[in-house]
C-alpha cells in the first residue's frame, strides 16, 4: 500500500483505522511498510461470512490517505488439483492444500487434501464455494465436465498421498451435491488410482498412463466409460505391439481437439518408469492406437522435458494450436509456454519466462478462446491459488486474481 503511488520512506506510518468487528488484532498492519497480515480466525470469518472490507490510512509528509479493500472468499492456496470448464464457468476442484500456520506470508507443514469445489462466474475474478454435499478429500485425481455434470475420479489421501481413492463421484448441480457412482468395495475397472490424464472426448471419460499404488507402476493404457463414468474398459488391450503405445508415465498432461480431420488425443510428456521428464508427445484419433507426433523433431523443435506441467488447445485461424505451460524439469519449476500449430510436430517457445512465477501441479483451462493458469507450487512450501490469463497465445499475461 503506497499512498497515491508516492515511494514510501521512513517517515510514513500505517495505521488500520476500519476492519470488521471482533477480529480485535487478527488483522494487523507494519507503520512502517504497509503490509498488511491476517490471522486464521480473520481467514475463518471471511470463509464463512464472505468479503470483508479493511481501510488502511497512512501519514505520509504531513497528509493522510486512506485505502480501502476488501478481502474476498477464495480458494486456498494448492497443487494437484483440477480444473475444468463447463457451460461458461470456471471449477477448481480438490487438490493438495496443507496445514497453514495461520498468518501470513503462509508457511506449510505436512499435506491436506481438500474435497473443495470453487466456481467463478467471471472468468476467475470472483470465487464461490460451491459444494454442500461432496466427494471424499483427494489429490492427483482426474475430472471431467460432460452433458451438464462435473466428475471427479480416483486419486490419492494421507499425509504423504499414499492411499488411493477408487472411486467416481458425480455432481449434476454445478458442483453443490456429489453422489458416488461407482459400488463402494467393488473391484474398480481402470488400475490407475493417481497421476493419470483425463480427457473427455464425445460421450467418453478417458484416463491415460497414471500410477497404480499397489503394486507400484506406471501405466501406458487407456482406460475408457461410455456410461458416464460407471464402468470402464481397456481400449488399448489390443494394441499392444502395433502399432505401438506410448511409453508407460505420470503427471503427463492431456489435450483434446475436435476439428475436422486434426481432431485427435494427445499426450504430452510426463515422468517415465526411469524418472525421466519426457519432451515427447503421442497422438490417437480414437485413443486405442497412437503415433509418436514429434519423433522426427529436431531438438530446437521441441520443448524441454518436463512433469506436472500443463496443456491445452485453442482454436485459431488455421486450426487448433496446442500450448504446455510450466512444469518441473530436474526438480526445477519452470514458467515458459510452447506452443505447436503443427498437432503436436514442432514446438516453439512463446516465452522463456511468463509474469506468473515458475510453478508444477498447476492446471490449465481455455475460456472465451483465452488461455488461463491457476494455482500450483513453486517449491514444497511455497503453494499458490492465484489466477492468470493469456488474450494473446500465452505471450503476455494478466494477474486476474492475485494470491
Amino acid at each position: 500500500l503506497k499512498p497515491e503511488g508516492t515511494p514510501v520512506t521512513t517517515g510514513a506510518a500505517y495505521s488500520i483505522t476500519e476492519k470488521p468487528a471482533g477480529l480485535g488484532d487478527q488483522i494487523t498492519v507494519d507503520a512502517g511498510t504497509g503490509e498488511v497480515g491476517f490471522g486464521k480466525p480473520a481467514l475463518d470469518k471471511v470463509n464463512a461470512d464472505g468479503p470483508q472490507t479493511v481501510t488502511v490510512q497512512a501519514a505520509y509528509q504531513g497528509k493522510t490517505y486512506r485505502y480501502t479493500f476488501t478481502l474476498t472468499d477464495h480458494f486456498s492456496p494448492r497443487e494437484q488439483h483440477t480444473s475444468v470448464v463447463m457451460d461458461g464457468e470456471i471449477y477448481v476442484i480438490g487438490g493438495t492444500t496443507r496445514n497453514s500456520s495461520g498468518t501470513f506470508p503462509i508457511s506449510f507443514t505436512a499435506a491436506v487434501q481438500s474435497s473443495e469445489v470453487w466456481r467463478s462466474s467471471d472468468g476467475g475474478l470472483t470465487w464461490d464455494q460451491a459444494a454442500d454435499t461432496r466427494f471424499t478429500a483427494r489429490t492427483l485425481h482426474g475430472s471431467a465436465a460432460l452433458n451438464g455434470a462435473l466428475y471427479v475420479i480416483a486419486g490419492v489421501y494421507g499425509d504423504v498421498g499414499i492411499t488411493p481413492r477408487d472411486d467416481v463421484w458425480k455432481s449434476a448441480d454445478r458442483g453443490v451435491n456429489w453422489s458416488r457412482i461407482t459400488p463402494a468395495g467393488a473391484d474398480v475397472e481402470f488400475p490407475m488410482d493417481n497421476s493419470f490424464a483425463s480427457a473427455v472426448r464425445g460421450d467418453g471419460i478417458y484416463l491415460l498412463g497414471g500410477i497404480r499404488r499397489t503394486p507400484f507402476a506406471r501405466l501406458n493404457e487407456v482406460r475408457r466409460s461410455a456410461d458416464l463414468g460407471q464402468t470402464w474398459t481397456n481400449i488399448t488391450a489390443a494394441a499392444e505391439a502395433s502399432p505401438p503405445r506410448f511409453p508407460a508415465r505420470a503427471a503427463a498432461a492431456s489435450v483434446v481437439t475436435e476439428g475436422g480431420s486434426a481432431g485427435a488425443f494427445y499426450l504430452i510428456g510426463g515422468s517415465d518408469d526411469s524418472g525421466n521428464d519426457r519432451d515427447d508427445v503421442w497422438t490417437s484419433g480414437n485413443g486405442t492406437s497412437w503415433t509418436h507426433a514429434n519423433a522426427s523433431a529436431a531438438a530446437g523443435d521441441r520443448f524441454p522435458g518436463r512433469r506436472g506441467h500443463s496443456a491445452a488447445a485453442v482454436s485459431e485461424a488455421g486450426g487448433d494450436a496446442l500450448y504446455v505451460i510450466g512444469g518441473l524439469r530436474g526438480g526445477n519449476t519452470r514458467s515458459d509456454v510452447w506452443k505447436s500449430v503443427n498437432q503436436g510436430a514442432a514446438w516453439n517457445q512463446v516465452v522463456a519466462n511468463a509474469e506468473f512465477s515458475n510453478r508444477a501441479d498447476h492446471s490449465s483451462v481455455v475460456l472465451g478462446g483465452e488461455l488461463y493458469v491457476i494455482g500450483g507450487a513453486r517449491s514444497s512450501t511455497e503453494l499458490f491459488n492465484d489466477v492468470w490469463k493469456s488474450a494473446d497465445g500465452g505471450r503476455t499475461w494478466v494477474n486476474v486474481h492475485k494470491n
